[in-house]
């Protein structure tokens, strides 16, 4: 691997400089595994009909634009900058890095980064990606939505949690999303009979390929249309893609704004997001709430720092630390949202994931495709990674055995304070 200059915090570190300043910014390719397989040779091609299959997922991942209709975030005037501590050394250990860089060799990464607070530990890119391009979050950008809704709470359009999505939109009255609460659509919780699964035996392949990836997708009739009950709401977890598309409309309607306009203007700026993002919208003009939110991997990192240090940025609170809270840990009363009982290793909070870790408070976006943000608050340690993998057991076990060590080193130094 080989050091490059680099644009970091509007100055460009030479080689030189980057080795004195102990960061671990490398050279923005490697070798990456399957790079014929995933299309190299013929440049990383894109297709908006075969979107999620090889060779097209590096091209169609990392440039939503390209083959997908989407709205557009303005950035900040004033990025949040990455620093690095005066006279630092390089803050990973050698036997951490030979980690990192086997993971990656063995694993379809397109992007790496490690951040701990405003400090930059990490970045790298595969697949030729480099760190300018928007890289789909899939279903990361329902914790994106999860934290707009907590910002609708904050600031009044939304009373209660407790309130039925149709007392907002009214639109979806008498439907099975429209009559269930706030709370139990951002727990996942609505009782719907729908599997989370491709083929004869789930649901995705109706919803995905029927709908949202069609030229006639319509968010809206697609919630008004699944009325199918399995049980009551809030009694059992159930991952699917009606609850946040219905969580759209209701923040649509309590804004009066498309989801874009309210993100840009209420998060993506305020938090000093560097780069324009970009969200995918339906035939109607709308946003696509479970999916096709699309950010630089550093902003994803922005993200993930906004949220552990509980929405606050520069001085200001940008989504309440209550809020925060709610999102991304599981009450006692919540008992189906559990670690290890909402799934078999991680439990749930609002459109978060909510990791089982006993020593420390670690919560995560995921993706499809092997997309992570993992955050730990105590620590302000944030792990980003976007990838085009399969998702095989062992991509997810590598993932979160270097993150455990990420926190095992860093926990023996001071924590970087910052705004």
């Amino acid at each position: 691997m080989h050091g490059v200059a680099v644009d970091f915090s509007k100055r460009v570190f030479t080689r030189k400089a980057i080795a004195a300043a102990g960061l671990a910014v490398f050279c923005p390719s490697w070798a990456s595994p399957d790079e014929s397989g995933q299309g190299k040779s013929a440049g990383y091609p894109k297709s908006g009909r075969a979107w999620d299959t090889k060779p097209y997922r590096v091209g169609n991942y990392s440039d939503l634009r390209s083959t997908r209709s989407t709205r557009l975030l303005a950035s900040s005037p004033s990025p949040r900058p990455f620093t690095h501590a005066a006279g630092d050394t390089q803050p990973l250990s050698a036997e951490l890095l030979a980690r990192l860089a086997d993971h990656k060799a063995r694993f379809a990464v397109t992007g790496l980064l490690a951040l701990q607070g405003d400090r930059l530990l990490y970045e790298g890119y595969g697949y030729d990606r480099q760190p300018a391009m928007q890289f789909h979050g899939w279903s990361m950008t329902k914790t994106v939505l999860g934290t707009l809704t907590g910002i609708a709470v904050d600031s009044g359009p939304i009373n209660s949690v407790d309130d039925l999505a149709s007392r907002y939109a009214p639109e979806l009255a008498g439907t099975l999303h429209g009559d269930t609460k706030l709370k139990d659509l951002l727990q996942m919780s609505t009782g719907a009979r729908v599997v989370h699964k491709t083929g004869p035996l789930g649901d995705l392949d109706q919803i995905y390929g029927r709908n949202l990836l069609t030229r006639t997708s319509d968010t809206l009739e697609l919630v008004r249309g699944w009325n199918a009950r399995e049980e009551g709401a809030g009694a059992r977890f159930n991952y699917n893609e009606f609850a946040p598309l219905t969580i759209s409309h209701v923040l649509r309607r309590v804004t009066a704004m498309p989801l874009t306009e309210f993100a840009q203007e209420r998060l993506w700026k305020p938090m000093g997001a560097e780069s324009d993002a970009t969200w995918m919208i339906d035939s109607k003009n709308m946003e696509i709430g479970c999916v096709g939110f699309s950010a630089t991997l550093r902003d994803w990192a922005r993200f993930g720092l906004l949220l552990a240090d509980d929405g606050s940025y520069d001085g200001k609170q940008i989504v309440s630390r209550d809020w925060l809270q709610k999102m991304t840990t599981v009450s006692v009363a919540d008992g189906h949202l559990q670690p290890k009982v909402a799934t078999s290793h991680s439990g749930y909070g609002y459109l978060t994931w909510v990791e089982a870790y006993r020593q420390r408070r670690v919560f995560s976006m995921r993706g499809h495709h092997n997309q992570y943000v993992i955050i730990a608050p105590q620590l302000r340690l944030v792990l980003a990674q976007t990838a085009v993998d399969d998702e095989p057991a062992e991509f997810t076990q590598s993932l979160y055995g270097i993150y455990t060590a990420l926190m095992s080193e860093l926990a023996r130094k001071p924590v970087p304070k910052g705004a």
